[in-house]
């Protein structure tokens, strides 16, 4: 599955010391881990959205795509509170990462990378095949 892949970048880059690289990295494999079992269980962006009364934005009904804000919100109905924590966390380094001037702090990052095999346990994401 592509988020494994994505991550074992992510740790590549982490081992490397590209902590900022390995941050928006370990937060797009979460998502993509994420995404696949909100659909399997037929939850899409924009009933999600309503759902979490989250601020209205227009064409939302016929929104596909996740905005980052909606994925991180629906991963509490799903990973529990221990495991939604370290999404908020992965978000907020892929943040830190890519927008701002300051780098991502090795030892959060660690946390964050530890946390998710777990994560995909919990998911039930699917392991590499050749």
């Amino acid at each position: 599955m592509k988020a494994r892949i994505t991550f074992r970048e992510a740790t590549h880059l982490q081992a490397a010391g590209h902590c900022d690289g390995a941050a928006s990295r370990c937060y797009y494999a979460l998502e993509q881990a994420l995404i696949p079992s909100y659909e399997r269980y037929f939850v899409l962006p924009s009933k999600l959205i309503s759902s979490l009364k989250m601020p209205r934005r227009e064409g939302i009904d016929k929104l596909k795509k996740w905005p980052h804000d909606a994925m991180v919100a629906a991963c509490s109905q799903f990973v529990g509170s221990i495991n939604f924590k370290h999404v908020q966390k992965a978000l907020a380094l892929r943040v830190i990462a890519d927008y701002r001037p300051d780098k991502v702090d090795p030892g959060e990052l660690q946390v964050i990378t530890d946390a998710v095999p777990g994560i995909f346990r919990w998911l039930k994401v699917p392991d590499e095949t050749v």
